[in-house]
């Protein structure tokens, strides 16, 4: 693997970027960008888009990374690489995308066609907010956006073209507390939201067919260990890639949840943080047709993976969208991340390849 890139990827991994903290990772890809003779803007949530030429292409082939990661602030972004791995929180979800996102930059600042993106706000909490920043910026200019390709760091050969649906929520516990010695029988809010838990991850964890999982990622609650907690909350996220299957099983955790509030004489509140169906590309377009065919080109094996990603709010709006991967590696949101540097060259041939066919607009 090129040196220079090794570097590049350590510049941008060990810049801290939690979800809405993304200014100073926005400030180093434009100046990157902008170096390699593109035409660089920022919007007000710290997107970046750079292209060829004065004004944007009427009809855009979008490629983009998502620059924000899960970890916040504290978490010491400790780079360690090996004869074959690299390991550092953020390496593979998304900083080795955005590094072959710039140097695809560099090598094709004279695309005219192309437009190249750093996006904020794609992982949890942000709820996708830059991609739509982005696409309803350059779809109200007048432009159309032919093709928006997303860049994943892992793995390669991935296809994504069906957005998963999800359903976040903030389900909140309210009790009268009480002495946990004097009121052995007071109810506890902690009580409740653990029984909660406990039997929606039983009853509705996981479905495979079609795929469905629930997750609980938080729960806080209380106020020290000598007091019946007055008041809980917990977070529930809810995915699937059948619109029917994502709404029965949040109503199925809703009964389940007021049935034990109501043996246990506590409130309950839900609050929807966020919610999206599924959504998908024709298995037959012809942008899948392109992807499929640098794979075979390259002796890459494809793989169609449904996921929550930014090419999930291009689809949404009836647009072309579908999200590749650039190497090998795992543990994504753990600070054991790590990538393979093997393939990373044809990782990023992969996309150089793939941008000439949309251009041409043949070899489907």
């Amino acid at each position: 693997m090129n040196r220079s890139f090794i570097e590049l990827l350590k510049r941008i991994s060990t810049i801290p970027s939690p979800t809405f903290h993304e200014k100073e990772k926005c400030e180093l890809i434009a100046g990157l960008l902008e170096k390699a003779g593109l035409r660089v803007s920022r919007d007000g949530l710290y997107n970046v888009l750079a292209w060829s030429g004065e004004e944007l292409p009427q009809s855009v082939i979008l490629i983009e990374a998502h620059m924000d990661t899960v970890f916040d602030e504290s978490v010491p972004l400790n780079w360690i690489e090996e004869d074959e791995t690299i390991r550092c929180p953020s390496i593979a979800d998304n900083s080795v995308a955005l590094a072959a996102l710039v140097v695809l930059a560099q090598k094709h600042s004279n695309w005219p066609d192309v437009v190249f993106a750093a996006t904020t706000r794609e992982e949890g909490p942000g709820k996708g907010e830059g991609m739509k920043r982005l696409i309803e910026g350059i779809l109200g200019t007048g432009r159309e956006i032919k093709y928006s390709i997303s860049l994943e760091g892992i793995p390669q050969g991935r296809i994504t073209y069906t957005g998963i649906g999800s359903i976040r929520a903030k389900v909140s516990i309210e009790t009268t507390g009480g002495h946990p010695w004097l009121e052995p029988s007071a109810p506890s809010a902690v009580h409740t939201a653990a029984a909660i838990v406990s039997k929606i991850v039983d009853s509705s964890g996981y479905r495979e067919s079609p795929k469905t999982t629930v997750n609980v990622g938080t729960i806080c609650g209380g106020t020290l260990p000598t007091v019946r907690a007055s008041e809980s909350y917990f977070t529930l996220d809810i995915r699937s890639v059948d619109r029917e299957s994502l709404h029965k099983t949040f109503d199925l955790c809703k009964r389940l949840a007021g049935d034990i509030c109501a043996q246990a004489k506590a409130g309950i509140k839900w609050e929807i943080i966020s919610s999206r169906d599924p959504v998908s590309l024709r298995e037959d377009h012809e942008l899948i047709g392109y992807a499929r065919e640098v794979h075979r080109r390259l002796g890459i094996e494809s793989q169609i993976r449904p996921a929550a990603t930014n090419a999930s709010l291009p689809l949404s709006m009836g647009l072309a969208a579908v999200t590749v991967g650039v190497c090998e590696g795992g543990k994504t949101h753990s600070r054991e991340e790590w990538i393979s540097k093997k393939g990373i060259e044809r990782g990023i041939l992969q996309l150089e390849y793939l941008l000439e066919l949309l251009q041409r607009g043949d070899g489907a």
